[in-house]
Formats: structure tokens, sequence, C-alpha cells
């Protein structure tokens, strides 16, 4: 998985003239094509088997593209495949199934989603993944941002609540600091997240 974009700014228009469909590219690291048939694409941990490709040829050394765009065709013509699942701004996790369906073939996890901008690899056979300036379908892609930290997520939504709760909050960003508050105002340099709070 090079590429993925879940906000299309028009970078890459379907057969049907869409130009907003979200889209994830795959690249061939061998010299050899290989065909996708029987594995699955998923934005699901915990549906792994959600969608089944029905074909996806890459040729060595080249890309390919799955639409993520929940219309769940595919093209004879020009190997165009859509999932049958949509993926959004909420979205952060896109995995390649084996045709077992349990094992992981490839996986990007806390995917960054900006408009006009991409989530990658700075190569195709890195790990982990960063944001990029710009979307690059069928091409490397080019000027990752450095310094972008992934959103936080906390372990309870926000609410009302009658009993003293305990708050986690993380961020897929390694070695980054999460400064908090619970007064309301911004916080300061003293006040780093170091493990669960307590808010009465």
């Amino acid at each position: 998985i090079n590429e993925i974009v879940a906000v299309n700014d028009g970078s890459l228009e379907d057969k049907d003239g869409d130009n907003n469909s979200a889209w994830v590219e795959i690249y061939n690291t061998s010299s050899d094509p290989i065909d996708l048939k029987g594995h699955y694409a998923t934005d699901d941990a915990d549906n792994p088997t959600k969608f089944l490709l029905p074909k996806l040829t890459i040729p060595g050394e080249s890309y390919g593209i799955l639409f993520l765009s929940g219309k769940d065709f595919s093209s004879i013509f020009d190997q165009e495949v859509h999932a049958s699942f949509s993926f959004g701004t909420n979205d952060d996790y896109f995995a390649i199934i084996a045709p077992d369906g349990s094992t992981l073939v490839d996986v990007l996890e806390g995917i960054e989603n900006r408009l006009g901008m991409s989530y990658g690899r700075v190569s195709p056979d890195g790990d982990g993944g960063t944001l990029f300036e710009k979307q690059t379908p069928q091409e490397p892609n080019e000027k990752p941002i450095a310094g972008v930290v992934a959103d936080t997520k906390f372990s309870v939504d926000r609410g009302f609540f009658t009993e003293p709760i305990q708050v986690e909050i993380t961020t897929a960003t390694e070695g980054a600091r999460i400064l908090y508050t619970t007064s309301g105002r911004p916080p300061s340099e003293g006040s780093i997240f170091t493990g669960p709070i307590e808010h009465v």
C-alpha cells in the first residue's frame, strides 16, 4: 500500500467522470506482474474480508489503483475496480488481506485525511506512513510533510457522566507530547499527558 486518499481533490477521475472518489494506490515491488484477485480489502480490522477483489493485476515495478467509492464494480477493459465500501475522513485504517481471509499482506494505520494531501509511504517498501503535500496517483510519492502529528484519540467519548471517569489520550505519532487541559483554557507546557486523567 503506497498511497491513500480519502479526500480526492480531483487528482484522479474514474470512468464515471467522478473526480472525488477516495482511492488507494498499491505498488508492485517485484519485477513480475501480480494478480490480487481473491485477496480482500478492508477499512475495518474486525472485518478482514470486507471486500473481495474481483481482479487487480499490477505489472512489475508498477502501480495499481483501487477506488474506495462504494460503487462496487470493475471494468473488463481498463482494470478499474471500485470497492463496495467508501473511505472517508474519519477512517484511519486500510489493509490488504490474503485469500485465506486472515493473513495480513499489508496495512496502513493512523491514516491522516486532509484536503489536497495524501497519506502514504516515503518509499514503497518502507514502514509506517506520512502526509504528502500533493496526491500523486500512479507516480512516486513526493513532498512529505515533516512535523505533522496524527490526530489525538480519547478512550472515552464526550458526554455527561454521573460518576468519575478516567480518560486516556493517544496519538499514532511516536514521540509526540500531548498537552491537555480540563478547564477549557489553553494547555500549558506543564500539562503533559503521562497517564489516565481522572475527571470528576
